[in-house]
């Protein structure tokens, strides 16, 4: 059983992320051409962004996710 303390935290805790917007890309179900093409894209859009290697901005930071998502994917096909 929860303490009152506890219970408060949770409380605070589920509220953090209303309004938050969230975007899901199964990468594993990806053809490998849009595999390769979503790759090109994201480093397209990290390189105009200059932040390839140093994300900085909550953008940055989600391409350069999906970027990686796309590599490690493309590594288990053998496509990179």
């Amino acid at each position: 059983m929860m303490t009152e303390d506890e219970a408060a935290l949770w409380a605070q805790l589920e509220g953090i992320f209303d309004g938050v917007e969230e975007t899901t890309v199964k990468v594993y179900a990806l053809t490998d051409w849009e595999l390769m093409n979503m790759f090109a894209d994201t480093t397209e859009s990290l390189r105009k962004l200059k932040m390839l290697l140093k994300p900085t901005t909550q953008e940055a930071r989600e391409l350069h996710s999906l970027r990686n998502s796309v590599q490690i994917e493309m590594r288990k096909r053998g496509l990179s």
